[in-house]
This record gives structure tokens, C-alpha cells and sequence, in this order.
């Protein structure tokens, strides 16, 4: 049986709004979005040690504290690579940055994903 590929990619952003509105907003954020992202998403407060089935991605969840971003966002999408994944994401967080989704607007956001050397890597 051929094995199923799945794209994951991570967004740490922040924003003043409460959790409810930026799930609403990242719905209204899709409609905005360059490419129409078809993603699977998991928004969550940012994480502490242990939450994460990825132990690679910890060092990164603590310079995004340091940072002060206060949400994780984990995408996924059926049949996408990692970094396609990842390009779909940027779309969705541009969208929801550049205010064209009411108040529930990020803060600065870093996308990571894990590479070809399953090293995990920056969007840029």
C-alpha cells in the first residue's frame, strides 16, 4: 500500500484578539488569500514542552515566545509536500496580517516547515 503524503507546516503569530475571533478570522482570511488554501488547520495557544508530537519544532516554539507570539497554527494538506504546504499557509497569514480580516489581525508571523534534510526550516 503506497504511503499517503501529508504537507504540515507551522505558523507562530500574534495577536490581541481572543482565540474564537481569530479562528473566525482565519475562516474570513481564506476568502482573502492569494491562492484559495484548501488546508487542514489547528490554531492553539503556544505550546509548552511536551504538547508537541514534533520535539524538533521546541527550540523554535521558545524563540517565538522570546518573540512574544502568543498562537500556533498547524496546517496540513492531503497530497502537498511540506513547503507547498507552507507557501498555501504564507498566503492565509498575509491575509489575516494585512488587516483584511477585521479585528482579528496577527502580528508578525514565522512559518516553518520541515525540509528535505527533516531539518525544520523557515518560510521565506
Amino acid at each position: 500500500m503506497a504511503k499517503r503524503v501529508v504537507g504540515r507546516a507551522y505558523a507562530f503569530f500574534s495577536s490581541d484578539a481572543p482565540k474564537s475571533e481569530v479562528e473566525a478570522g482565519l475562516d474570513k482570511a481564506r476568502e482573502f488569500a492569494t491562492h484559495k488554501p484548501k488546508l487542514e488547520l489547528s490554531l492553539y495557544d503556544l505550546p509548552t514542552e511536551g504538547m508537541l508530537d514534533e520535539p524538533g519544532l521546541m527550540p523554535i516554539v521558545i524563540m517565538a515566545k522570546v518573540q512574544g507570539r502568543n498562537f500556533f497554527l498547524e496546517a496540513s494538506k492531503k497530497g502537498a509536500s511540506n513547503e507547498a504546504t507552507a507557501n498555501e499557509l504564507a498566503s492565509l497569514m498575509s491575509a489575516l496580517q494585512h488587516g483584511q480580516v477585521d479585528d482579528a489581525g496577527a502580528s508578525g508571523f514565522e512559518i516553518c516547515f520541515k525540509g528535505a534534510q527533516n531539518h525544520f526550516v523557515f518560510h521565506e
